[in-house]
């Protein structure tokens, strides 16, 4: 799933989602699962929306890349085939060549890969933040 994600959407911006999605997953599962009641319980609900905001504010950061100042490729191959002439060819980094190529002419392909990213990294979110629910049911004494 995290590579999924990185593909489609890169790594700042997956791992920006799945790691903020982590900790509200399991914030969650303590929350109304295991009935973890924070100490003080409106400030850790202003924390959780913070976090909830944060997380959005990561999502939508596409819009920042698509600043005329700051040039986005969509895809690993297209960017080394924008820097080919002043750096390193695609022919001696074949696992650059190989990878599919994705059109960043059409906006609802680009569209459909941005939300795949999103879901991918959603998903791992979820699963990273469940990760450690089957703690829980060990017994005390076998910790």
């Amino acid at each position: 799933g995290s590579f999924n994600a990185v593909h489609e959407i890169g790594i700042a911006l997956a791992q920006g989602i799945w790691g903020g999605g982590a900790m509200v997953v399991s914030y969650l599962w303590g929350l109304f699962i295991f009935g973890e009641i924070p100490t003080n319980p409106p400030l850790s609900l202003v924390g959780l929306c913070a976090l909830i905001m944060g997380v959005i504010a990561i999502a939508m950061s596409t819009s920042i890349a698509k600043h005329p100042s700051i040039q986005r490729c969509c895809t690993t191959r297209e960017y080394y085939q924008s820097i080919q002439e002043s750096t390193t060819t695609l022919e001696t980094m074949p696992h650059i060549a190989e990878t599919p190529n994705h059109s960043s002419s059409s906006s609802s392909s680009g569209r459909q890969s941005y939300i795949r990213g999103v879901l991918w990294a959603c998903s791992v979110g979820f699963f990273g933040g469940s990760i450690l629910v089957p703690l829980q049911y060990v017994p005390p004494q076998a910790q």
